[in-house]
């Protein structure tokens, strides 16, 4: 499973002022929801730890 995107969550948690700020919340918002769905498909999956 790939984790790279927990680079791009944290570009936007820790520089908000780098995108659109009527937009960042929405793409914070996606990201998260994102990054969790996958925790959960790792959790309900194999429950090995990824590579």
């Amino acid at each position: 499973m790939e984790w790279e995107e927990s680079d791009t969550i944290l570009s936007f948690i820790l520089f908000p002022s780098n995108f659109n700020r009527s937009r960042s919340l929405i793409f914070n918002i996606f990201l998260h929801l994102e990054f969790l769905a996958k925790l959960v498909l790792w959790a309900l999956g194999d429950r090995k730890l990824p590579a």
